[in-house]
């Protein structure tokens, strides 16, 4: 349980430093802590809790995994590629502005 609560909080990371979003599932990180708590509170509830959650925890990795395949998978506009104007607006230096500038207020 502990790998697929890590690989789900992988599954995540991976997809946001992607592009996509993976957020969602059954059990995220605070259904999952509440559920433990909740287990641990009661001796009699911890062994099924902590299949319960297994399970549910399993579920939400091939949830997320789905999500990201199908947002990958979708076709996207392609842009159009950067192109360079042929005609370069140069700006101004300083020692430009400043000599325009001293144009337009000769006393100053």
């Amino acid at each position: 349980m502990l790998a697929l609560s890590s690989l789900i909080s992988y599954e995540r990371a991976k997809a946001e430093s992607l592009g996509f979003d993976a957020r969602g599932g059954v059990m995220e990180r605070a259904e999952r802590i509440i559920l433990l708590c909740l287990g641990l509170l009661f001796d009699s509830l911890l062994v099924p809790i902590l299949w319960l959650m297994l399970v549910l925890t399993a579920f939400t990795a091939v949830q997320r995994f789905v999500k990201v395949w199908r947002q990958a998978s979708a076709e996207r506009p392609k842009r159009e590629p950067f192109r360079w104007s042929a005609r370069r607006v140069a700006r101004p230096t300083a020692r430009a502005r400043t000599r325009a500038e001293r144009r337009q207020n000769p006393n100053a």
